[in-house]
């Protein structure tokens, strides 16, 4: 009899606060909404274009990729073969006026020899820019290649677009 007596009150307290949590979700659905529509605001697509061109600037390699972000949030892109890495981070923000601002981190990781310790190298560029505009960033300069005195260029052309 007293353990019918203990599961009546645990339905009766759980009846009981059924409401309650019902009320709250109530009141969580428009600031969910309104979380989500600041964030489709901030909503940012990056497009870029990498591209190693030789000496003679013919494109030797070449590669397209599209995130989509939120202003404030990178964007990476790795690039890496036998004695090199290369990292970009791009970092688009959305201003209050529409207008658009990003951020290029270059990373570089060189082995000019085998056997050699890899080099570090690191640039960061900001400038203001217009939507959908290109936007060309050198992340390595130029490279020189040991073997056959080749001078290579990795080029990454980015656009960003609002979304929202």
């Amino acid at each position: 009899m007293k353990h019918c007596f203990s599961v009546f009150l645990v339905l009766l307290f759980t009846m009981a606060a059924l409401p309650l949590f019902a009320q709250d979700d109530d009141h969580l659905e428009p600031e969910l909404g309104k979380t989500l529509e600041n964030l489709k605001k901030q909503a940012l697509e990056v497009e870029i274009h990498a591209r190693i061109l030789g000496t003679n600037q013919e494109s030797v390699w070449t590669t397209k990729t599209s995130e989509v972000t939120v202003s404030g949030k990178s964007v990476s892109i790795t690039l890496e073969g036998d004695n090199l890495k290369v990292v970009a981070l791009l970092i688009p923000f959305l201003n209050e006026d529409q207008s658009l601002f990003l951020i290029a981190k270059g990373e570089v990781w060189v082995q000019e020899r085998p056997n050699e310790e890899k080099k570090y190298y690191s640039t960061v560029k900001s400038l203001p820019i217009q939507a959908g505009e290109s936007v060309i960033f050198f992340p390595t300069g130029m490279l020189m290649d040991s073997e056959n005195e080749s001078i290579y260029t990795i080029e990454l052309e980015i656009q960003v677009e609002p979304l929202g």
